[in-house]
């Protein structure tokens, strides 16, 4: 085909495929309702009893308090003075919005501020266990401006709940080796708030709050392991899809299957797929290279090719293809290298181009559809 019949394509398929405006929105807020500002923190506010260490401090001897290890931290609500603790369907968290910040120490080295948001469903005894996690977020720091009261917005990729399960807050603990008396706790995540109506529950573990772990009361020490705190809660708020505004991956989810943006090659039924594509908006740079976003809903590396198409269908114009490698329950990039007739394409195009990618996986005989959109350069 031509470069001037592919441009003339082009033209056409952004007509033809710009994306119409979704209906039967389903979207519904818990949790917190962030009514009180973030006066509590994570280091000295959990109801651990904490231990001594005992050290020497201006040539003499004393017992350094710790309240508890400075290790992973996982906090959950399990009541609340106003407000649901738990997700009242199953569905898709599209966004989580948390009021506080880090709080540095001192004259001290910067605090980590890298944390995650967690699935975490009931199990037996009072204990929950960590489905699914989030990728890395950064929390503000505390100063200039930046407070308790401070509420910030994040948008997880594919975390998914079933009806029941608690949005948990989660941390990597700070322990800075090169000073440790600067968090000796971990950093203290200003993200509680004092409500007489609330508890919250906490575990800390040392690498051992990620997906597949279980937070037991059973397992309970004065400086780690499970604890009850009355009288506070976790200020996060969370954004649950439903329906069509959730991923056909998450439980009761219908999005790409049931509005057309996804769907499977054969226009057959299927399982939900194992690779899919966030909406996207990418550039495509002046020799022809455009990075790709894929999510892998596997429990193992998710690998295949994928094939970038002006249309739908076998028969439309091939804009570029690549293989690819996506950690399990991750985002990955995989880099595409279009065709030249393609590149002309984008040279100079006033606007985005909705194109059609099918991905293939490894095993598969079906390719999964979905539709991004594809930026030019000038």
């Amino acid at each position: 085909m031509g470069v001037r019949a592919l441009a003339c394509l082009a033209v056409a398929g952004a007509l033809l495929l710009a994306p119409t405006a979704g209906a039967g929105a389903a979207t519904v807020t818990f949790g917190s309702p962030l009514s009180v500002p973030a006066t509590l923190d994570t280091s000295a506010d959990l109801s651990y009893p904490g231990y001594g260490i005992p050290t020497i401090a201006n040539g003499q001897a004393i017992v350094y308090h710790i309240n508890h290890d400075a290790a992973d931290t996982a906090l959950w609500n399990v009541a609340l003075g106003s407000g649901s603790t738990t997700a009242p369907a199953g569905g898709q968290i599209t966004s989580v919005s948390l009021e506080g910040c880090a709080e540095p120490a001192p004259g001290g080295s910067p605090p980590l501020t890298q944390i995650h948001f967690q699935d975490l469903a009931p199990a037996p005894g009072g204990a929950v266990r960590a489905i699914a996690t989030s990728q890395s977020f950064d929390i503000p720091v505390c100063g200039g401006g930046v407070g308790g009261g401070t509420v910030t917005t994040y948008q997880p990729t594919e975390l998914c709940v079933h009806e029941g399960d608690y949005v948990g807050f989660n941390d990597e603990g700070g322990w800075d080796p090169q000073a440790p008396l600067m968090y000796p706790d971990g950093v203290p995540y200003e993200v509680l708030g004092a409500n007489g109506g609330s508890t919250v529950d906490a575990f800390v573990a040392n690498n051992g709050t990620g997906n597949g772990a279980t937070f037991s009361p059973s397992t309970a020490s004065d400086r780690n392991g499970f604890a009850v705190t009355h009288g506070e809660e976790v200020l996060l708020q969370a954004t649950l899809g439903t329906g069509p505004d959730a991923s056909a991956h998450c439980p009761g989810g219908t999005r790409g299957l049931a509005t057309g943006r996804g769907g499977w090659s054969a226009g057959v039924s299927h399982a939900p797929p194992t690779v899919t594509l966030p909406n996207q908006t990418d550039g495509v740079n002046s020799h022809g290279l455009v990075k790709l976003a894929l999510y892998c809903h596997a429990a193992a590396t998710c690998t295949g090719a994928l094939a970038i198409r002006l249309h739908r269908g076998g028969r439309s114009p091939v804009l570029g293809g690549a293989s690819f490698a996506v950690p399990p329950q991750r985002t990955g990039k995989v880099t595409v290298r279009l065709t030249g007739a393609a590149l002309h394409v984008f040279r100079g195009l006033a606007s985005a181009l909705e194109v059609q990618v099918a991905v293939a996986s490894t095993g598969s005989a079906d390719q999964w559809v979905e539709p991004i959109r594809l930026r030019g350069w000038r």
